[in-house]
């Protein structure tokens, strides 16, 4: 114990003594601790926390990919047909397409971007609020 007491008293006269390399020391603890408080705030929220619905935990979503990139692409509606007639595995199917278009009006002209969803009136098709009863968290 006497060993831990004089190494703390040397460390303190040391920190004293050198009173820049603490501050470069306090100073990238303190952005050290923030970036990883921040991407860890990031984390929880995205990955960790699960979504605010219903039974989060068997959403899927289906994509086709593009075959000149490998990217995520919007789905024909033909594919999305042909999926809802030959599953037997999903409660519920709805398509979801990115959709953008030109606001004009007052001022200049301004993208928007959007989702065109399906609409109900089949058994196994639905608008967004039937597959997910929830409203989702803003």
């Amino acid at each position: 114990m006497g060993n831990l007491l004089q190494d703390l008293r040397y460390g303190w006269r040391m920190l004293i003594t050198h009173r820049g390399a603490t501050v470069i020391a306090v100073v990238t603890l303190a952005l050290g601790i923030g970036a990883n408080t921040a991407i860890f705030s990031v984390v929880n929220t995205v990955l960790l926390r699960p979504l605010p619905y219903h039974d989060s935990n068997r959403l899927v979503m289906l994509s086709t990919n593009e075959e000149s990139n490998g990217a995520l692409g919007n789905t024909g509606y033909a594919t999305f047909v042909d999926w809802r007639e030959r599953s037997r595995s999903f409660e519920r199917m709805i398509v979801i397409r990115s959709w953008g278009g030109v606001l004009t009006g007052q001022g200049g002209p301004e993208a928007i971007r959007g989702l065109r969803v399906t609409r109900g009136g089949r058994t196994r098709i639905c608008n967004w609020s039937c597959a997910l009863p929830a409203t989702p968290a803003r």
